[in-house]
């Protein structure tokens, strides 16, 4: 394809959102601008430009300017009826004679971060013309032949001996300055050549390796990789994308996250095709996805690789379910266990017809070839998958079936996790050594005896702020924490040790729980509201023990698994939390910290001397794990207030004294 005969310089000014509307460094389009550059005869046409409403008070006012007879200009429009005038304008002076043109923007932020992302937000469909573009940028260091990492298009003109005359160029200048850039390389002979390509849309997919026989994406790098924080529940593949509009993701490189019973912790890996590409998507942190805001981080292909990488076998049966061209994946949760195809078929009936009858189910089996209860299901149309959706807790013969929008990396991951399920069963236990406490399945709440398990007088809350604290959680409680049980503030982390956004809070009541549980229901911590619901001392039970199961344990060389710092047994009939502080402290640690030699929580024992496991880092220095009993007059018991001090803070209080 050879060099376009018209170069569009387009250029898009932007003002920053109030800090009082968001906490994040989010923009919105004020205004756009653009100039005709004629190759042949080398010479630009006259600046238009197109106020644009940006919804914020005063924004457009700062952009009225004089104007004078090369300056074409217009009132505040809404952005689609701005980008109608730009196209109609490029049909009737462009397009019409049949003659090849390009965008040229200063950079990649005018297209990419900018317009694609605000036109995603506004449900405004970009024309074909912008997703290809030249970055000037980069064509003046192909022409000048050297490396600068230019930060301005100042920069830019001065290399190329243009007078700026402008120490901050914007809108209609910025536009004038960039043709004279164009006019300065036609001039030079500089070619325009391969422009750079914007994805129209994310195509979903498997990943896969190269050990298949499918078309292998290359190696993974780390600086293409990125982790999303904070997602919505039922947010799909697509959803995604969009927040990531006018970057491009790599087929199959969205992945979601699953936890230990396999649904979304509402965090997902996401692969770009360049590293400049994940440096712009770092700068759309905090930016929001509908109603909550996203946290975006460096991730490394490390992290990638283990979410989406699975077996060959089970890579090619996902592979091979996904390369059916269907547009919505519906996953199915809570099927009876003797479910065929043809049950699934006359569940959604003749409002949503599955894709392909048969072929379009996929009925997730375990190694031993036992139904699981999940399943997916794939739709032709985007109508038939919300059809499908209003069946949403329906009955299949004697169950209520939950139905959620899914991706192809998630029918991967779900096989992954069922086909390594064997793989991931914490070690068998042998008897402990003589000086290593017996090991008890933590099946006990702290504070709560055997018969007031299934009492509903704990709260759960769900869709907290990932870095809230015990003490952000009793202040939401308001008047409700002086209801609080000691230390019955218990926050959850996941498998990797990352805050999950739950917590779980016992009260002296469940007259009090449900009272709390009326007055806080989706209050709002933070930017976030808050879910609360009503539970039992089974329903923490549940999540201790199942993080005990599946977090990744440290063995010692002997391979006897070990837990962080503790003491067993407790002395004086002193009843412990899991991380083993006394129960008049609130805890952090329910989640990650449980471990397999820990002494049920609850568990009264009587007197007798306390036992120290102490993990001492291996620096090559010395050091290693210490077990002792050491005598009952060094130990010192103290009852600290609701909430736990750090060990900081406590040491000054022994100043003077050698502290074990």
């Amino acid at each position: 394809m050879g060099s376009p005969e018209h170069l569009v310089c387009f250029h898009c000014t932007v003002t920053r959102l109030p800090s009082g509307e968001s906490d994040a460094e989010e923009e919105t389009i004020s205004e756009i601008s653009w100039v005709v550059v004629d190759v042949k005869s080398n010479q630009p046409g006259s600046v238009h430009r197109c106020v644009v409403k940006s919804g914020l008070s005063g924004a457009n006012e700062a952009l009225k300017q004089p104007t004078n007879k090369s300056l074409v200009t217009s009132e505040a429009q809404q952005l689609g009826d701005a980008l109608e005038k730009f196209d109609n304008f490029v049909e009737k002076t462009v397009t019409c004679s049949g003659e090849r043109w390009n965008l040229v923007t200063d950079g990649q932020f005018p297209l990419r971060h900018y317009l694609h992302l605000e036109a995603s937000r506004k449900k405004t469909k970009l024309s074909q013309h912008f997703y290809s573009f030249y970055d000037l940028r980069k064509e003046v260091r192909k022409a000048l032949k050297h490396d600068s990492d230019y930060r301005s298009l100042e920069e830019v003109a001065s290399d190329c001996r243009i007078d700026a005359n402008n120490n901050s160029p914007a809108g209609l200048e910025h536009c004038k300055l960039m043709a004279s850039v164009v006019q300065y390389l036609v001039t030079e002979g500089h070619k325009f050549k391969d422009p750079e390509k914007i994805s129209s849309k994310y195509e979903p997919g498997a990943w896969y390796g190269a050990s298949l026989r499918t078309k292998n994406l290359g190696p993974v790098l780390d600086d293409t990789i990125i982790r999303a924080r904070g997602l919505p529940w039922q947010a799909s593949d697509q959803d995604v994308a969009n927040f990531f509009k006018g970057l491009n993701i790599v087929r199959g490189g969205i992945a979601f996250c699953l936890n230990a019973q396999g649904r979304r912790n509402g965090e997902a890996f996401i692969r770009f095709e360049k590293g400049e590409h994940r440096e712009f998507a770092l700068k759309r942190h905090k930016h929001h996805l509908g109603t909550r805001y996203i946290e975006v981080y460096r991730a490394t292909a490390q992290d990638f690789l283990k979410i989406v990488k699975g077996p060959v076998d089970v890579t090619q049966i996902a592979a091979n379910f996904v390369s059916n061209k269907a547009d919505v994946i519906i996953r199915m949760r809570g099927l009876p266990f003797n479910s065929k195809e043809s049950d699934v078929i006359e569940f959604f009936e003749e409002d949503a017809p599955v894709f392909k009858s048969d072929e379009g189910i996929l009925i997730v089996r375990n190694n031993f070839g036992k139904a699981t209860g999940d399943a997916f299901v794939l739709f032709e149309t985007e109508e038939h998958g919300h059809a499908a959706l209003r069946k949403h807790r329906c009955m299949l013969g004697s169950r209520y079936v939950e139905l959620f929008r899914s991706s192809q990396s998630e029918v991967q991951q779900v096989l992954n996790s069922y086909s390594n399920l064997m793989h991931n069963f914490p070690p068998i236990m042998f008897p402990p050594l003589p000086h290593h406490p017996p090991f008890h399945p933590p099946f006990l709440i702290p504070g709560l005896g055997v018969n007031g398990m299934n009492t509903k007088d704990c709260l759960r809350l769900r869709g907290l702020p990932f870095s809230a604290t015990v003490q952000d959680v009793l202040d939401f409680l308001k008047e409700h924490a002086a209801f609080v049980v000691p230390g019955g503030v218990h926050m959850v982390y996941n498998t990797q040790g990352r805050p999950s956004g739950d917590a779980y809070v016992q009260l002296v009541s469940p007259e009090c729980a449900k009272s709390a549980t009326t007055d806080l229901h989706r209050q709002h911590m933070g930017e976030r509201y808050i879910e609360v619901f009503p539970c039992s001392g089974v329903d923490i039970a549940a999540i201790i023990t199942s993080s005990t199961m599946n977090q990744n344990k440290m063995t010692s060389p002997n391979n006897t698994p070990y837990s962080h710092p503790c003491s067993y047994p407790m002395t004086n009939g002193v009843v412990t939390s899991p991380n083993g502080t006394h129960m008049n402290g609130h805890t952090d640690t329910v989640g990650a910290a449980t471990s397999a030699c820990r002494s049920p929580t609850g568990l009264y024992v009587p007197h007798s001397p306390t036992y120290f496991n102490c993990i001492i880092p291996q620096n090559g220095i010395g050091g290693g794990n210490v077990s002792y009993y050491p005598p009952a007059s060094a130990n010192f018991r103290m009852r600290m207030s609701p909430y736990l001090p750090q060990p900081y803070e406590v040491m000054p209080l022994f100043q003077g004294y050698q502290v074990g």
